[in-house]
């Protein structure tokens, strides 16, 4: 709440941002509680910090709010965005977009990232979680063709979903740096979680089990 943040939308419905920069922000987008909303051609860029070992990057954050606001991210696309890293700045986290706790209805259509830690991580926090939302918050996640290059950590990682989640990921381009070590992980997540076609340089080896983890727990 406190971070500085280039676009926050809080409570908004019906809404659409097109061709925004977000330059040198804590976070460059962020959304909570927000409803059939679109940014298209909407771009983060970090390059300098203060030298703080903490300081820390997100270019697309979509949140939950607090559980009394009765409102979640739902039916949101994010669309050719950008988030990307330049001058090797110093920070203890960096990640292009960040999913937590429900985000129902949520497309991201050909998102690319440059130089993160970590392309997309999804966190659903399915423990947090009421069982309505547990149902229904984790359905119709949509991944599609994101390029996320030179991944100093991991590509997509994916956590804490329901045993109601259904999340799909196509056609992936994921590749990691030298210090990468997992282009797609999953871990404490239950649901369906799909991988369809894609490519991962993992090492310069195109897509092997070193670049692919999974720690499902059934339902």
């Amino acid at each position: 709440a406190t971070a500085a943040t280039g676009l926050r939308l809080v409570h908004v419905l019906n809404s659409v941002f097109e061709d925004i920069r977000a330059n040198e922000h804590e976070i460059g987008f962020s959304m909570s509680g927000v409803v059939h909303s679109f940014l298209r051609d909407c771009a983060a860029f970090r390059s300098i910090t203060n030298g703080a070992a903490d300081e820390s990057f997100v270019g697309f954050a979509l949140t939950e709010p607090a559980p009394t606001t009765g409102a979640n991210n739902a039916s949101i696309y994010l669309i050719d965005c950008l988030a990307s890293l330049g001058n090797a700045p110093r920070l203890s986290v960096s990640i292009g977009m960040q999913l937590q706790g429900a985000f129902a209805d949520t497309h991201v259509i050909r998102l690319e990232t440059s130089a993160m830690a970590q392309g997309i991580v999804v966190d659903g926090r399915a423990t947090t979680l009421a069982r309505a939302r547990q149902r229904s918050g984790h359905l119709n996640l949509l991944i599609d063709a994101p390029v996320l290059d030179g991944c100093g950590r991991t590509g997509i990682s994916v956590s804490g979903l329901a045993a109601g989640a259904a999340v799909e990921v196509r056609s992936p381009y994921i590749a990691l740096s030298a210090t990468g070590s997992v282009a797609i992980a999953a871990r404490q997540t239950q649901g369906a979680f799909d991988v369809i076609g894609g490519q991962g340089i993992v090492q310069a080896v195109e897509y092997s089990l070193a670049g692919l983890r999974l720690d499902v727990v059934q339902a």
